[in-house]
């Protein structure tokens, strides 16, 4: 979160992504060798996506592995649909995919009941501890399938698959600005999802049919792609951290200021008389309704941080002294 935030900021001061940043305040070649790094993250998120919807597929439906991974490839029709119903419409539809994976593994944890001094302290007594000791023992599916509830199952599969779908979403429309920002190259959503995808499942496909689907190799894959991204991470870190830093970059123009710095300031009218604001410009009368100063343009006549005083322009009928 602290890093989308930097990243929003740095939207909302300069109006350019990272990636656009990135362009502009770097040489082209140390543009590129990040714009390479960035997409093959993207990629070995979408490596991740793949086995992730095998997965689900193939607890859902009991497809093989490699069945799941060429279905998983499909997911672009769905993308294509998506683009013709707006954006909006793409944003509800994340946001109950969100919500679906949120819920279900609540649901998952409240029936687990895990002791939480146990799960967040780790001892050789403690429940984390147990749990480490019976790992490998969990790894054979005959355990697994005694202990392990057919309803949770399939609610950790749609979670999987849902989860898949949401990545596959944001992922597409990421890597469409990575591309952009970066190259100021742009391609149909389609089309790139396409590229993604079938880059993706290569590495997938060739490990299925080297070892048999061997869940030990998927692994593997899997965590490789881990290892990748937590190395490339800090390519986009670094420079986010550096322009959201630099005072040139993040300076606003003359009249414009952050939210900290109108903080505490006195608020008066056009006549200088004070208004008794607080710092939401939230004029309090006693024994009368509160009166919320809106900060647009067209109120704010003026803010003066050396004396501490915002002059305002109430609209007509904003405070009636009947009321």
């Amino acid at each position: 979160m602290l890093l989308q935030s930097m990243a929003a900021k740095l939207g909302i001061v300069t109006g350019r992504d990272l990636a656009q940043a990135t362009r502009e305040h770097t040489s082209r070649r140390t543009g590129f060798v990040l714009w390479i790094i960035t997409e093959l993250a993207i990629m070995a998120t979408d490596i991740a996506e793949v086995i992730g919807g095998a997965v689900a597929l193939q607890l859902l439906f009991g497809f093989p592995l490699l069945i799941g991974v060429l279905i998983t490839t499909f997911d672009v029709l769905l993308l294509l649909l998506l683009t013709k119903l707006g954006f909006r419409k793409i944003e509800a539809i994340v946001a109950c995919l969100i919500s679906i994976i949120f819920f279900v593994f609540a649901y998952e944890v409240a029936l687990a009941d895990p002791n939480m001094g146990g799960a967040l302290f780790y001892g050789t007594n403690s429940d984390l501890g147990k749990f480490v000791d019976l790992f490998d023992a969990l790894k054979n599916p005959d355990i697994v399938g005694n202990i392990a509830s057919p309803v949770l199952s399939i609610l950790f599969a749609i979670a999987l698959l849902a989860s898949g779908q949401n990545s596959t979403i944001t992922g597409t429309l990421s890597g469409q600005i990575v591309m952009e920002g970066f190259i100021h190259l742009k391609m149909p959503l389609w089309m790139r999802r396409v590229v993604t995808r079938l880059i993706a499942i290569v590495p997938v496909i060739i490990c299925v049919i080297l070892y048999g689907g061997r869940e030990s190799a998927v692994e593997d894959l899997l965590l490789y792609t881990q290892v990748f991204l937590s190395i490339a991470l800090p390519v986009s870190i670094i420079p986010l951290t550096l322009y959201t830093s630099d005072k040139k970059i993040m300076e606003l123009p003359a009249d414009e200021f952050y939210y900290h710095q109108i903080i505490g300031l006195t608020v008066i009218d056009e006549q200088g008389e004070e208004l008794g604001a607080n710092d939401v410009w939230v004029v309090q009368r006693p024994k009368k309704k509160d009166v919320l100063i809106p900060y647009i343009e067209s109120v704010v006549q003026s803010i003066d941080l050396e004396n501490g005083v915002v002059q305002v322009e109430i609209p007509e009928g904003l405070i009636d002294d009947e009321n």
